[in-house]
């Protein structure tokens, strides 16, 4: 009876811990479906529109046109492979970054596991898929998703060097060349990469050296293996140094980025949690109900684990029944957690790991801080951080891991914050789902199309020439004709002009190039009307802000046309006038339709 109690204290634990285990692959697919969920939408804005004109114009074309712009190119290279196979498809390229955000989830999972024990495998998996700021790259058709994977995994393997070299074991060659390749890969995508895997880099050789300083001449071999690794990657590297330069000049000299103190010190804190992009509503809703939820939640734990600590004690102190061969008894019942779910690097090395992921995280803050003193221009913005975010995971993970299994006071909080999270991230999938295939972003499209056939059938029925078929499309936004010209399959016949002559006009000019095999470049109305249609659509974009509705958006834009409307030729009269809110993009496009006899 006894022994029975003492099986019946432990079962309930071991189970929970058998059924993770058993259950783990089984997570990893629901997470990977979660992040899926916003991933097969259509819509773009406007970096992601350069991402798809970029990428339409080949290997040499990228090369080229990339190195004009401030960001490396291996992105674009890659992206290029899916065009290939797919064609120029918006759901294939969104799902290449989504392909990196699971794997992102997997590959933590697996190599945690090994390295840090399930249960803080767990864990990184669990916030790779509720971090806002992962959930909401997961599916933009840009670099930063690989940029996340590949920093995250060159961080993991760096790991696994240098706490091998502080135990005093050898490291595998394997192990050394992936993280060289993931080391050079996250260096190709993004530059805050580059900052990312150079701290990496450095915490790796400085392992290495104090290894050879208290070993002698017998441990040489590491450090000639982190100096082998980082030679290798700068020869790698060289062919994109002098673009990568040119770059850094080109920014120097002015860039759109502003700091703005306290806000963007502000943002730069709290962005691991909340991400960007989100509402002020869908933000407040999230953190209420994650709020209200993770209190429920720790309530409801706190009073499980007092049952059954109660339960545990009662059953301990029953005798022990003697046996036939002598008295045997039951081991105390640990309360504290299964031992299986923490192995992995000894507990010194877990705390390095987690110190380290907090350093690779804030250092790649302060060195863009100070390339932006050196350079005296802003290069800080939010969302350039996800691709340190990774290791800053890794050091959550274990920490709140440690904590579970060493303070169980603390695990109520646990419970409350992983509650909470869940929930707020739920609320802004939710919103992410509903900006991305919500009908609004499709009704300045839809407006063009619809007008590009009343176009075609009134030009057939007067017999007017081939070439004054279509429309002509003017604007001076080029968040307005960048997201055109990457759809340019839904405009086909609508002829596309950039308006370079108004004060709004600010096309960036290292990007532009990319855009003018599918925009002309026009210094007035004279070359904006060349060859045109016998209608004219006149299209300005502005931000939008909550709340505001269509007249006054229409109201703020008058200015605008009287400015790019000036010295428009006699004869055009306004048909139509229309204002569409693009959710996506959180853009209002006001349409102007003119026509000419």
């Amino acid at each position: 009876m006894t022994r029975h109690r003492f099986d019946t204290a432990k079962r309930p634990i071991g189970r929970i811990a058998g059924h993770w285990r058993a259950g783990a692959p089984y997570c990893l697919l629901v997470g990977c479906l979660y992040l899926l969920v916003p991933a097969f939408g259509h819509q773009i804005w406007y970096d992601e529109s350069y991402s798809v004109v970029l990428t339409s114009h080949g290997w040499s074309g990228i090369w080229d046109l990339g190195s004009s712009d401030v960001h490396p190119v291996g992105y674009y290279m890659l992206l290029n492979l899916v065009r290939l196979v797919f064609g120029e498809h918006i759901v294939a390229y969104r799902l290449l970054s989504a392909a990196a955000a699971c794997a992102l989830v997997v590959a933590g999972y697996v190599m945690l596991s090994k390295d840090a024990g399930p249960f803080a495998a767990r864990l990184f998996s669990a916030l790779a898929c509720l971090a806002p700021p992962l959930m909401h790259m997961a599916f933009q058709i840009r670099m930063y998703s690989w940029a996340t994977l590949t920093v995250c995994l060159c961080f993991l393997y760096a790991m696994r060097i240098c706490i091998a070299l502080r135990s005093q074991h050898p490291v595998r060659a394997s192990v050394w060349m992936l993280f060289s390749v993931f080391s050079l890969a996250s260096a190709y995508l993004h530059y805050y990469a580059v900052l990312a895997v150079a701290i990496i880099n450095l915490i790796v050789l400085v392992t290495a050296i104090r290894r050879a300083r208290d070993n002698g001449a017998r441990s040489l071999r590491p450090l000639a293996m982190a100096l082998i690794s980082a030679v290798i990657q700068l020869a790698a590297y060289l062919p994109w140094i002098y673009s990568m330069l040119n770059q850094v000049h080109s920014v120097s000299s002015g860039y759109w980025i502003q700091f703005q103190f306290p806000q963007t010190l502000l943002q730069l804190i709290a962005y691991p949690v909340f991400g960007e992009g989100a509402t002020v509503y869908a933000t407040a809703i999230g953190l209420i109900a994650g709020l209200l939820v993770g209190v429920i939640c720790a309530l409801r734990y706190a009073r499980l684990q007092s049952s059954r600590s109660s339960r545990c004690a009662q059953a301990a102190e029953q005798p022990v029944a003697a046996s036939s061969g002598g008295a045997s008894g039951g081991a105390p019942v640990q309360t504290g957690g299964t031992r299986a779910d923490f192995h992995g690097f000894e507990g010194t090395a877990r705390r390095f790991m987690m110190v380290c992921g907090l350093v690779v995280y804030v250092g790649v803050l302060l060195l863009a801080c100070v390339a932006s003193l050196i350079i005296r221009q802003s290069i800080i913005v939010n969302r350039y951080m996800v691709v340190a975010l990774g290791p800053l995971l890794v050091s959550t993970a274990l920490g709140a891991a440690i904590t579970w299994h060493r303070r169980m006071r603390m695990r109520p909080a646990l419970v409350a914050l992983c509650a909470g999270l869940a929930v707020f991230s739920f609320a802004n999938m939710c919103e992410n789902a509903w900006i991305n295939y919500s009908s609004s972003n499709d009704a300045p499209m839809d407006y063009i199309a619809q007008v590009l056939r009343e176009t075609s059938r009134s030009d057939q029925a007067t017999g007017d020439q081939p070439e004054h078929h279509g429309i002509t499309v003017v604007s001076d936004s080029p968040y307005a004709l960048g997201v055109l010209a990457a759809q340019a399959s839904r405009t086909q016949s609508a002829s596309l002009r950039y308006a370079d002559w108004t004060k709004d006009a600010w096309w960036d000019q290292r990007a532009l190039p990319a855009y003018l095999d599918r925009v002309r470049l026009c210094a007035d109305w004279n070359a904006a009307l060349d060859h045109a249609g016998r209608r004219l659509m006149v299209i300005h974009s502005v931000h939008h802000s909550t709340g505001e509705s269509d007249s006054d958006v229409m109201h703020d834009a008058e200015d605008s046309l009287n400015g790019i409307a000036q010295g428009m030729p006699r004869g055009w009269r306004m048909r139509d006038r229309r204002v569409f809110i693009r959710p996506y993009d959180n853009m209002a496009w006001i349409v102007w339709l003119y026509e000419t006899s």
